[in-house]
């Protein structure tokens, strides 16, 4: 029974764009010691062979809990639809600058990325995420509606000088039937744009937003460029990517080739178990211009005001839609019986509780984490107080 319920402890990464110290939402609940001039960026829950989570008792990872026992822990239908592991990863992002401009591979093409590039796409899995904000976030997310994209096309010139003429007119006059086709090209022509081109439009661009930037946009590009005084191909895709402010407790999807970046804010993160990123630009990491520009999907988003999830609403919390096969999301503010039949994490956010399987009860702590196995059938929550508890199971 001991180990039907397994307290854990999730690993931090120290990424450059975390809040530093214990102004860290991710810090804060690793529970580690928190140095003031550290950034801590994102607490990693599950079992990624890069950062497995570990039994808070006596530091088993996840991944020898299930060696142990794959069916008791992880449930039949995990085993045999996603193999020995669990299939979703959880985090807790504490974002303080820009993260890079990136995409996510769909299953297919994760394979043929590995096999090609096995050391910078060490992952053979797909990447669909979604995330709740805690915190105002803000971020990049698919191309503007049609509309803007060739307003920006047409009057940034800094950015119709690094495209170029011919590619631009192709964009600004593209019947619909061919869109996405242009502004496929259109992307590839300015992922793959010298460096020395980018660095001169770059400055000539900052320098024209320090004397008259006025939208949201120009602002946040001034933000960006801080970080890359030489110069980034990504301070371009400001005029491209749809830019959205998520509210607490809303949430959204990010699906397969979607390009995105977070740019400030805190959230809870949930994903099929994977780290496969491709990146666009602001990054001084590895970039794969022909894979990105190859893959990504082109479709303009055509109403930015309605990307948020759904959800269904009880009087134990709220349920989000279902969006991937590797996981589901339901956030429990009060007392509840919930099933259980596969692998489940559940973290707690906020508040405080009890949590019982059989005849097991621990206390509820914002910061606390669990491994829920499949054999445990059920738990209960009771004496739940401005809970918020995120359970995290398979779909």
């Amino acid at each position: 029974m001991a180990n039907n319920l397994v307290p854990l402890v999730g690993s931090i990464q120290r990424y450059a764009w975390g809040i530093l110290g214990e102004s860290s939402l991710a810090g804060r609940m690793w529970g580690g010691t928190l140095e003031p001039g550290i950034p801590y960026a994102e607490l990693w829950l599950g079992g990624h062979p890069s950062a497995p989570s570990h039994d808070r008792r006596d530091g088993r990872s996840i991944v020898e809990l299930i060696g142990d026992d794959p069916i008791g822990i992880l449930g039949d239908r995990v085993v045999e639809q996603f193999g020995a592991t669990v299939p979703f990863l959880v985090k807790i992002l504490s974002v303080a600058k820009p993260l890079s401009i990136q995409s996510h591979p769909n299953l297919d093409q994760a394979q043929l990325l590995h096999v090609r590039n096995p050391k910078e796409y060490p992952d053979t899995n797909h990447k669909p995420e979604m995330s709740v904000a805690i915190t105002p976030v803000e971020l990049l997310y698919g191309f503007r509606p049609l509309a803007e994209l060739r307003r920006n096309a047409a009057e940034v010139r800094e950015l119709r000088d690094l495209v170029g003429e011919a590619v631009t007119a192709e964009l600004l006059n593209a019947p619909s039937a061919d869109v996405t086709n242009a502004l496929r090209r259109y992307f590839t022509a300015l992922m793959k744009a010298p460096l020395a081109d980018v660095q001169r439009c770059s400055a000539q661009l900052v320098r024209r937003l320090t004397e008259d930037a006025v939208s949201e946009t120009e602002r946040w590009v001034l933000r960006a460029a801080a970080e890359y005084p030489n110069g980034d191909v990504g301070l371009f895709c400001f005029f491209l990517l749809n830019l959205l402010r998520v509210l607490p407790g809303e949430a959204l999807f990010i699906g397969s080739n979607i390009p995105h970046a977070y740019l400030s804010g805190e959230m809870l993160e949930v994903m099929a178990n994977s780290d496969n990123v491709m990146r666009a630009g602001l990054t001084g990491k590895f970039r794969d211009a022909e894979a990105l520009a190859e893959m990504l999907n082109y479709e303009p988003v055509v109403d930015p005001g309605n990307l948020l999830l759904g959800s269904e609403r009880s009087a134990a919390g709220e349920l989000f839609e279902n969006v991937a096969g590797e996981f589901r999301l339901e956030l429990i503010n009060g007392d509840c019986e919930r099933k259980v039949d596969s692998v489940e994490i559940l973290f707690a956010l906020a508040g405080a509780g009890v949590l019982s399987v059989g005849d097991e009860s621990m206390p509820i702590e914002a910061g606390n984490a669990w491994l829920l196995a499949a054999r445990s059938e059920q738990f209960t929550v009771s004496n739940a107080k401005s809970l918020n508890l995120a359970r995290i199971r398979v779909s």
